[in-house]
Formats: C-alpha cells, sequence, structure tokens
C-alpha cells in the first residue's frame, strides 16, 4: 500500500509487507463475523489461503472459495479447510454448458476425508459484461445444468453419456423458461437447433 497512514501503522506494529497486512486484514475481519454470528466459519477467496501459504503464516480454519482450478481444492482441502468451488462455473464468460455440467469439483482428490471436505459449489455472475438486458440469457439455462450437476453423483454426471442424457431435460427446462416469461438463452447456443422442442422460433 502506498497510504503514509497504513505504512505508518505496519511500521508501528511491525507489519513488514502488503502479503502481511492482507493476512492480518483477513484475520480481523474474521474474527469480527465469528463475534458476530456466535462462532459461524468465515468464508475467504482461494488468494487468502494462498497468500498464507506463502508466507509461512497460519490462519485459523476457513471455507476457501476456490474460483481457480482443481488444484486450489486440492491444496486446501489437503490442509484441513472446507472449499466451495465457483472455478469453471462463471456464466459471463462465454463458455457452453457441457463443460460446466461435467466439471467435477472434487477433480484431483483421492483421500476420502479431503472429498468430504468439499462442500459443494456455486454459478458466478459478476456484471461487467451484462446489465438487466441480457443478465436472465446469460445466466439461463447454464445455471440449471450446474445446478443438476451439483446435486448429481459423480457417477451419474461424470458418465460417458452424461450430457446427451441431460440435454433433454434442459431444452424442456429451457422451453419452461420462455413460457414463463423468461428471457433463458438458448441450449445449443443457435436459436435454430432450439426451435423444434419448444415451439418457439427465435430470430
Amino acid at each position: 500500500t502506498k497510504d503514509p497512514d497504513v505504512r505508518a501503522w505496519m511500521a508501528d506494529n511491525g507489519v513488514k509487507d502488503d502479503l502481511a497486512i492482507y493476512l492480518h486484514f483477513g484475520d480481523y475481519v474474521d474474527q469480527l463475523a465469528c463475534n458476530r454470528t456466535s462462532g459461524g466459519t468465515p468464508m475467504h477467496w482461494h488468494d487468502y489461503w494462498a497468500a498464507a501459504n506463502q508466507s509461512g503464516v497460519r490462519v485459523q480454519k476457513h471455507i476457501v472459495h476456490n474460483w481457480g482450478g482443481p488444484e486450489i481444492s486440492v491444496g486446501a482441502s489437503a490442509d484441513g479447510h472446507r472449499v466451495v468451488v465457483s472455478g469453471g462455473w462463471y456464466l459471463d464468460n462465454d463458455q457452453p454448458w457441457e463443460p460446466m455440467y461435467t466439471l467435477d469439483p472434487q477433480a484431483g482428490i483421492t483421500d476420502p476425508a479431503q472429498r468430504q471436505r468439499i462442500l459443494g459449489g456455486e454459478a458466478a455472475l459478476w456484471s461487467e459484461s451484462q446489465d438487466y438486458s441480457n443478465v436472465m440469457s446469460r445466466a439461463w439455462p447454464r445455471a440449471a445444468a450446474i445446478a443438476e450437476r451439483l446435486w448429481s453423483s459423480v457417477q451419474t454426471a461424470g458418465a460417458n453419456d452424461a450430457v446427451n442424457v441431460a440435454r433433454p431435460r434442459l431444452l424442456q427446462f429451457r422451453c419452461l423458461l420462455l413460457r414463463r416469461g423468461v428471457a433463458a438463452g438458448t441450449v445449443s447456443g443457435t436459436p435454430v437447433k432450439d426451435a423444434g422442442p419448444c415451439g418457439i422460433e427465435l430470430n
């Protein structure tokens, strides 16, 4: 940080660099949150866990929100942290639903205790590339594919024909959304291929 007051505070309190003040801030906020929620468990972006590892500092147990790759979940769960995954499920990216459906939040983890620490995941939709005019088409129907992936067993969603089995359900769900006035995007990415099951032509 370049703020002179913060730099002075760091000097007075023996906080040596920006990484250390980031960890101090995280710990301070954790204490506030836990005091106000009667011992609740805080959640941080995985950057906080990574910063602690980099500096060799042991931070209190928290839920690691992994917006990156599977290696984050592997490392954080090995350290005893529970993990929520959003990496690979960012709806503001122009990624088709198929890889979102087959993504395994426990990928690379074989230890049963570590696998239990993967709590689940969430779909993320940031506002840099959408507003009220396109937020629904960005979110749906891909959010439904992510939801089904998260409540399905790895054997079901990870099967070779999982995408082909799920596609008719997703098409049907998109039709339901359209008929209820929700401006859902197409399943296939092109309106012509999606017109048939719905009976709704989108030009």
